[in-house]
């Protein structure tokens, strides 16, 4: 509704203005004389040192005109850290979490994996007493382990993917199916049963056969 005629000098690429994670908006740029507001910000892109460079601006903006206010002065680094602040701390606490429940995953594996060597003491001692090599029974408990592992980051994983719909707005620029992550999440499960599984396989090549059969 402005009825006079403007001139497009140049287009420029799209800009973020809302937020890192805020879809860009069409966005018309005016010079000051044509627009004037009452405050603007000035970007400096610097090499040096941007305390000394913002000095230097203030400095000059006040030599212009001293009854202009400067605030809110801040690097680019600064700027993003506030914009994505919320974010990281959203991501910090799914990471306690996310690295908490790796605990209990390996707790829970070692767990059901010793009770399995405890209860197994004198079939693995009839193994034993057959010929059966340490290497043999030590693969035999850790496969054990990591079938276990294997089912449950399998349900894992289909759960993760059904519920896609939930993770899209926690996400930023993210596919909430993406290969490569649920790639290394079921390999550090993986190596967490793995881990978790080796003591209790230890301990079952230590089995004394004879003492194994003498308690039978």
């Amino acid at each position: 509704n402005d009825p006079q005629d403007d001139e497009i000098i140049g287009v420029v690429g799209d800009m973020r203005h809302a937020g890192l994670d805020a879809a860009p908006r069409a966005t018309v740029y005016f010079p000051y004389p044509r627009t004037a507001y009452s405050a603007m910000t000035i970007a400096v892109r610097s090499a040096g040192d941007s305390a000394m460079m913002a000095r230097t601006i203030i400095d000059l903006i006040r030599r212009e005109d001293a009854q202009l206010a400067v605030t809110d002065v801040r690097t680019m680094n600064e700027v993003i850290a506030v914009s994505v602040a919320q974010r990281r701390l959203l991501m910090l606490l799914v990471a306690l979490f996310a690295g908490a429940t790796l605990v209990l995953v390996a707790v829970g594996i070692y767990g059901v994996i010793a009770c399995s060597v405890t209860e197994r003491t004198q079939e693995i001692g009839i193994r034993m007493a057959l010929g059966a090599q340490r290497g043999g029974v030590l693969r035999m408990v850790v496969g054990q382990a990591l079938a276990l592992a294997a089912v449950g980051v399998l349900a894992g994983a289909a759960g993760a993917a059904g519920l896609t719909r939930l993770l899209k707005g926690f996400l930023f620029e993210v596919s909430p199916v993406d290969p490569l992550t649920f790639a290394a999440v079921s390999g550090v499960v993986l190596i967490a049963a793995l881990v978790a599984s080796a003591l209790p396989g230890l301990r079952a090549t230590r089995v004394d056969p004879i003492v194994a059969l003498r308690g039978d």
